[in-house]
């Protein structure tokens, strides 16, 4: 077995705090800006909806040709972009007054999370090969998610104390200090491979269906948490129990419930996260593994659509929660195994469009579906998907195991 590459652990470590560092001013804007948007010179709360999702928007087009420019500029160089880049937008949020500046803002930061996923990711690849990547992976997303929890506990506090500029300009710098680590640690890891084949040569070649498979998977396990799930949990509570809900201590409100039950995934993902890698890189298999875990996922996403007696349903949301955990890094896993072999810098830009895809897919979708047949309807189709693409990695797993028998 193959083991991570000298130096990575280190690098792997660096380009999560840096990832985290980056996504602390965005995780603050959803606290934040929907109770401050008249301090930030908006007009209304549709504003505050379209800021809070132009810049997934804006990701689909630009990852192709950000994926094209990594093969040409280096990781170093695009990862130093980014961290500049985005310190600068953090600061600008607090400097922003008025729908067009911001909107312009938001535009330039799916510019700058792009080229900071992508290098981070060409950067996790060359640090580790299938052996491991459940480990490192792990490790990555457990340690960068930091950065929300950060951002979304720390943020609104600050703004409602000294207001939104406040929370603005420390985050901003705080992602400027972390250029130090990156010309520490990024000249460690190659950079981007240059696949010189014309583009139709290149997607040829990825059209296998390991890769198609580790895509799809991106792209509904992302439209399943980070956009339904993500976007409308709140939602459900409130279809379900009001606008409070009574715990034993009190009455807590929908959003706040909701966004405790989030904010728990942040905080066990540095954890969590690295444990769930091991254990896809271990004998049973990341096939095997993923697909089961798929299955489970789609118990829990049902189980959460129904109206359960309060503890029963609580438990099922944190159930949910830690699938999403392991999905999402067993996932990400999957597609650097995908890539390994063929075109990297290829595959992993449509692993990241697919990604992109999903997330921008899934709010939308679930709350079409939300008006036709109501709240519960938006997880219960998440199931379904999950379940169909679960079925998919385990019907694989058997294929193998009696071609091998």
């Amino acid at each position: 077995m193959k083991s991570i590459k000298q130096n990575s652990p280190q690098a792997v470590v660096a380009i999560a705090l840096i990832t985290a560092a980056c996504l602390t001013g965005d995780s603050m804007l959803y606290i934040a800006l929907p109770t401050h948007w008249e301090q930030a010179g908006l007009d209304s709360l549709w504003e505050v909806g379209i800021l809070l999702s132009i810049n997934r928007f804006i990701r689909l087009p630009l990852t192709p040709a950000i994926g094209w420019a990594y093969a040409r500029i280096g990781v170093r160089t695009g990862v130093v972009a980014a961290v500049i880049l985005t310190g600068l937008l953090t600061v600008g949020y607090g400097l922003a007054d008025g729908f067009a500046g911001w909107l312009l803002l938001r535009c330039l930061w799916g510019v700058s999370w792009t080229l900071l996923r992508m290098g981070a990711y060409l950067m996790i690849l060359d640090c580790t090969d299938e052996a491991c990547s459940g480990a490192v992976f792990g490790r990555y997303n457990g340690l960068f998610r930091l950065g929300s929890l950060v951002g979304m506990l720390t943020g609104g506090f600050i703004a409602d104390l000294w207001g939104m500029p406040a929370a603005a300009f420390g985050f901003g710098g705080i992602a400027l200090a972390t250029l130090p680590l990156v010309l520490r640690y990024a000249p460690t890891v190659c950079v981007a491979p240059k696949e010189t084949e014309p583009l139709l040569q290149r997607l040829r070649q990825v059209n296998t269906p390991a890769i198609v498979r580790a895509l799809g998977s991106g792209l509904l396990i992302a439209a399943a948490y980070q956009g339904v799930v993500a976007s409308s949990l709140s939602h459900l509570i409130r279809s379900n129990w009001g606008t409070a809900v009574a715990l034993g201590f009190g009455a807590v409100g929908a959003a706040s419930l909701s966004g405790g039950l989030q904010a728990l995934r942040w905080a066990w993902e540095p954890w969590l996260a690295p444990w769930f890698g091991r254990l896809s890189d271990g004998p049973r298999g990341r096939r095997k593994i993923l697909g089961a875990l798929l299955v489970v996922a789609a118990v829990l996403l049902g189980a959460v659509s129904l109206q359960l007696p309060l503890g029963l349903w609580l438990a099922a949301v944190l159930g949910m929660q830690v699938t999403a955990t392991a999905l999402t890094t067993i996932g990400d896993a999957a597609a650097a195994d995908a890539a390994q072999s063929r075109a990297r810098t290829t595959v992993m830009t449509l692993y990241v469009m697919a990604t992109d895809i999903g997330a921008a897919l899934g709010p939308f979708l679930g709350y079409l579906l939300a008006e036709l047949r109501g709240a519960a309807s938006m997880y219960q189709a998440a199931a379904l998907w999950l379940f169909a693409l679960g079925l998919w990695w385990l019907s694989d797993g058997f294929r193998r195991r009696s071609s091998v028998a």
